[in-house]
């Protein structure tokens, strides 16, 4: 009897180790699991990241494509001074220069010291040489803003094509074209013709 209970007590414990081992690899067998997911987790977002950067960096930019109109450009076009070459007696301005859209200004001073203000651009492919005063402002730059000239000091507004006065406080003084011509290289316009219409301008109305 006594050899018996032993042997049922061995058995007993016999199976009560199997349960514990059982229990033992299931909870490491679990742990293994939860390690193993996570490092592919972490390897799944390390390689995300790293695509997202290859990706950025092999992408290429797309920009819109651009058209420019040298020969007018939109908004209002501010003067910039130049300085008209005198020879003899003409006085001649880059074409390349007006051709370009821009509102540019030069000057001339007569054999007397009398220093004359001009300005040269180009609307729709036709360039224009005006003399560039306002006697009662007396101001001596003019912006371009579409077929407008803008006085920059008071504000009057003139027709580009024309001279006239549109409107402001001196709309009254038109400004005299110049005649010019154009060998592909230069404007160049006479002294004299200069002269005659600066002269023109300080006048009200149209001689």
């Amino acid at each position: 009897m006594k050899g018996e209970y032993q042997m049922s007590n061995r058995k007993k414990r016999g199976h009560q180790e199997e349960k514990q081992q059982s229990k033992n690899k299931i909870v490491f067998g679990s742990i293994a699991l939860v390690l193993i997911i996570a490092v592919i987790g972490v390897i799944i977002v390390a390689s995300g990241g790293k695509s997202d950067e290859i990706t950025k960096l092999d992408t290429p930019r797309v920009t819109p494509e651009t058209t420019e109109d040298v020969t007018q450009p939109s908004g209002p076009i501010r003067p910039e001074w130049i300085t008209a070459e005198i020879s003899d007696d003409t006085a001649s301005i880059p074409t390349s220069e007006v051709a370009a859209g821009k509102m540019l200004h030069f000057s001339y001073t007569s054999d007397q010291g009398t220093k004359m203000n001009y300005m040269a651009y180009n609307l729709d492919g036709t360039e224009y040489v005006r003399a560039n005063v306002c006697p009662p402002c007396r101001s001596v730059g003019f912006s371009l803003s579409d077929d407008i000239l803008v006085c920059n000091s008071c504000g009057t507004r003139f027709s580009a094509t024309t001279g006239d006065g549109i409107s402001g406080a001196c709309k009254a003084y038109p400004k005299a074209q110049v005649p010019h011509t154009n060998d592909g290289q230069n404007l160049t316009v006479d002294l004299n013709e200069l002269v005659v219409a600066y002269q023109n301008t300080q006048q009200a109305g149209w001689p």
